[in-house]
């Protein structure tokens, strides 16, 4: 039960959640985490549009006796406890923000990157002229909705899903803009807004590129949002696969790797051939920097898939042989992307064209069965977006 949580609290439901109902269980998004919930949790989720007390909720949702409303409680303590139901005006303590969007490290990262930052504020600047009207989806701090307003923009809209509409308000405070950039919180989808955009601004983009709704929202800002003419920003997206050799110290920390079964069947005393069967398809495994470096390519990278901001569509499925053209031990296929961000600047996650500073990872889909392999081999994929993700498929 949530502390001070009584009969007498006021709730209200968080501004921004989606639901996604599956075969078995319905699932809650709310600032980029995924939550499951039951039955009760959705009466009660549509029961407090509106600031609700408990007892008038318990009341509304027709809980009857002293076990039910124990079970109601646990209910709303786990919705409060997961920040689906809230309290008006209160203040937040301390929370777990950890790999949700409002995840401080998540925007010091990005903050870091300052080669990608600085080519999506220099894009802005070039794009943007006095008068426009600028939208900016996925603000998380504001910088390209403030770079937008101080490149001449008539007025702004920020829109934020997380809680880190708050953080974009004060620095557009802070920045004395407020008169000319309205911070949103919600999904630009379900939102209203007063007038078209001129120009779209957008880093909705994920170390899987396709993620983060990208290609929806974007569909959706063309078909409500523009005008006519609209510049977009980024311009192009295209997503690259290669087959890759990978040093044993980095399959070694990610996989069921035969020197790991072994050292920890001699380590423990335990026989743990069985994962050999566990691990037997490939997987994908993010690749932090400095170790996407040590990855060397046996083959050239070939295009997947791509996505045009200025005329989004779902990413289609392909297949596509990979040549093999030097010698190695194929460890799996790397999966990169770049992005032509405007006014001539291109950013890459290829591990040999990556920025220093860049916070986006590459994507290396391990296969356990790796195997020696030379010039003239080759390694067959398929590519296909599911969802919101993209999905490669290696053929055994």
């Amino acid at each position: 039960m949530q502390p001070g949580l009584t009969r007498d609290s006021l709730l209200e439901r968080a501004p921004a959640i989606t639901l996604k109902l599956q075969a078995g269980s319905t699932l809650a998004l709310i600032d980029g985490k995924t939550l499951p919930v039951g039955v009760h949790a959705l009466e009660v989720l549509a029961l407090c549009t509106e600031p609700t007390r408990v007892s008038d909720l318990a009341a509304r949702a027709r809980v009857e006796g002293a076990r039910d409303f124990i079970d109601f409680m646990a209910t709303v303590s786990d919705l409060v406890g997961n920040g689906l139901l809230r309290v008006p005006g209160s203040k937040a303590g301390p929370i777990d923000r950890r790999g949700e969007w409002a995840d401080p490290a998540i925007h010091v990262a990005m903050l870091n990157d300052l080669t990608r930052s600085v080519a999506f504020v220099e894009a802005v600047r070039a794009a943007v002229r006095p008068g426009d009207v600028v939208l900016d989806i996925g603000t998380g701090t504001g910088v390209l909705a403030l770079a937008a307003a101080k490149a001449g923009a008539r007025h702004v809209y920020a829109i934020e899903a997380s809680e880190m509409a708050e953080v974009a308000t004060a620095m557009v405070e802070k920045n004395g803009l407020s008169d000319r950039v309205t911070v949103l919180r919600g999904f630009s989808t379900r939102l209203k807004l007063a007038e078209r955009a001129s120009v779209l601004v957008t880093e909705t983009i994920g170390n899987d590129p396709l993620s983060e709704y990208a290609v929806e929202l974007l569909v959706d800002a063309h078909k409500r949002r523009f005008t006519p003419d609209a510049r977009v920003i980024p311009g192009v997206l295209r997503v690259h696969a290669a087959p890759v050799e990978a040093p044993h110290a980095l399959l070694d920390r990610l996989s069921y790797t035969p020197r790991n079964i072994d050292r920890w069947s001699t380590a423990l005393g335990i026989d743990f051939s069985a994962l050999r069967e566990v691990a037997s398809a490939p997987f994908p495994a993010s690749i932090i920097a400095d170790r996407a470096r040590d990855i060397v390519e046996l083959g050239p990278p070939v295009e997947l898939g791509r996505l045009d901001y200025s005329k989004p569509a779902p990413v289609g499925e392909r297949s596509a042989r990979l040549e093999i053209t030097r010698a190695g031990r194929l460890a799996g296929v790397l999966l990169t992307f770049d992005v032509d961000v405007g006014a001539g600047r291109t950013l890459s996650t290829r591990p040999t064209e990556a920025a220093l500073d860049s916070h986006w990872l590459p994507t290396l889909y391990i296969d356990p069965s790796s195997r020696d392999v030379g010039p003239g081999d080759a390694v067959d994929v398929a590519f296909r977006q599911d969802g919101s993700s993209a999905l490669l498929e290696i053929a055994r």
